[in-house]
């Protein structure tokens, strides 16, 4: 199901410090990555990010999570951290909104725990039915991971465990796949996902065969989910990631910010017009980003 026609996407910047000019009041939304090194302080009782979050709470913001991971090992992060607000997981394929965070009746796939449950991927076995079609008809040498044993990979000379195998079974709509074909076909094999309108998505070490999505979409979509539950308010954006993985997240919210890596670097790969960049790392710095963009205070 094609969940994104006529989806608005942003231009504006939202600056650290200052506040808009509006007729209406403003709704914050607040997007966080939570892959990279954001991991270690998503734990709710991490000290340096209560300050934030109490923040977010009594302001009524919203603190939306994406991930990579599966739903079943995000959900408890999330409900961790408040669980009270829609979460966007495997790379931007699904979108849980609690029952009641919004005033709206939304299209959605599946009810679950209390989620309303937006699909925008393919399932697994969707996904593994066309890899199934793309070797029989271009003799592509590409396995998903479902369809192997760590026997059958060892035969045709990959390396997959059991670990691995176990590791990517809670997956709904990514997958994890083997190719052993010439580097010089690899082109044509991405060609050929792309007719079918699913993607080659190297991501934390492995390669994906994903549908058509990535966390931008979710996130615009969200955005025009608040827009519509708010429509006397100014809905602004915000989105604070540390990696790659964050990056189409980044591009799709008002105001990105980049938050330092434990190293003191940052992920150089990430760049878009109007970034802002943390002067502390990990969980100190998410925390300082969110208070002073929410506050208008430049010294927060």
């Amino acid at each position: 199901m094609d969940v994104r026609a006529e989806m608005y996407r942003s231009h504006s910047t939202f600056p650290c410090g200052e506040t808009a000019m509006t007729a209406n009041p403003e709704q914050i939304i607040v997007f966080t990555g939570l892959d990279g090194s954001l991991i270690q302080a998503a734990a709710a009782d991490a000290p340096e990010i209560l300050p934030a979050l109490e923040l977010l709470r009594s302001r009524d913001i919203p603190l939306i999570l994406t991930t990579i991971r599966p739903a079943a090992e995000a959900l408890p992060l999330a409900q961790g951290l408040d669980g009270s607000d829609p979460l966007i997981v495997e790379h931007g394929a699904a979108i849980y909104v609690p029952k009641g965070a919004l005033k709206l009746d939304l299209q959605h796939q599946r009810v679950e725990q209390g989620y309303l449950i937006i699909e925008i991927g393919l399932g697994r076995g969707d996904l593994v039915g066309h890899l199934v079609h793309l070797r029989e008809e271009f003799n592509f040498l590409l396995w998903g991971y479902s369809e192997l044993t760590p026997e059958q990979a060892a035969e045709m000379g990959a390396t997959l465990t059991g670990d691995d195998l176990r590791a990517a079974q809670p997956l709904e709509y990514m997958e994890p796949v083997v190719y052993l074909g010439p580097e010089s076909e690899l082109i044509r094999v991405q060609e050929e996902l792309e007719n079918r309108q699913l993607r080659w998505t190297p991501l934390d070490g492995r390669i994906f065969v994903t549908g058509d999505h990535d966390p931008g979409i979710a996130v615009r979509l969200l955005i025009q989910f608040y827009r519509e539950a708010f429509p006397d308010r100014d809905v602004k954006s915000i989105g604070l990631g540390d990696s790659i993985l964050d990056a189409a997240m980044l591009h799709a919210v008002d105001q990105p910010v980049l938050v330092r890596r434990p190293d003191g670097g940052f992920d150089q790969r990430v760049g878009r017009r109007g970034l802002l960049f943390t002067k502390h790392s990990d969980g100190q710095g998410w925390s300082q980003a969110v208070i002073a963009l929410v506050t208008h205070d430049k010294e927060a």
